[in-house]
């Protein structure tokens, strides 16, 4: 009897050893395809942000005259009683349009995305990279929305912290 259970005991090791060996390589393989799925998801999201970055900077382009022209006019309605030369408002409503330019926002936002590209190839910390970089781009996003005057851009910018918000949930399962 005892040879018996030895057998048994083996018999049974082997299928113990083999049922976990089996479900560690499902387990795997299940991982790298939910690797693959997260990844295409944050690609496709970071190619969302892109065009409508795009879109941010042509309206953005567009207004940057007429907004100059808007402001001069506001500055001169406000002060046509006091015996300001138009130099004077000129630079003004340069100095505020300078204010409300969101061209750096969008420089440092096109490099975070470069930035964010790079960390698909990438396996160290690459969840803690990712988060802390679309901290930064919201930070950026954020910058954009309170300087615009101009709605098209506003309602864009909530659709960029949409996306963003999204991808930091994403972001989240690799942490």
């Amino acid at each position: 009897i005892p040879d018996d259970k030895e057998k048994y005991v083996g018999e049974i090791k082997t299928m113990y050893f083999n049922a976990v060996s089996m479900a560690m390589s499902q387990l795997i393989s299940q991982r790298e395809k939910e690797g693959e799925y997260l990844c295409r998801d944050l690609v496709e999201r970071l190619e969302n942000l892109g065009t409508i970055l795009i879109d941010v900077e042509s309206i953005s382009t567009l207004h940057r005259e007429k907004d100059f022209n808007n402001y001069k006019s506001k500055i001169s309605e406000l002060i046509k009683d006091s015996s300001v030369d138009d130099t004077r408002i000129i630079q003004e409503a340069a100095i505020l349009s300078e204010k409300k330019d969101i061209s750096e926002e969008i420089v440092r936002f096109r490099s975070h995305m470069k930035l964010y590209k790079s960390y698909f190839d990438d396996s160290q910390n690459t969840g803690r990279k990712m988060n802390f970089l679309l901290q930064e781009m919201l930070r950026e996003v954020n910058t954009i929305g309170s300087k615009t005057d101009q709605i098209e851009i506003s309602h864009l910018v909530v659709q960029m912290k949409d996306e963003l918000e999204k991808m930091r949930e994403q972001v989240q399962n690799i942490l």
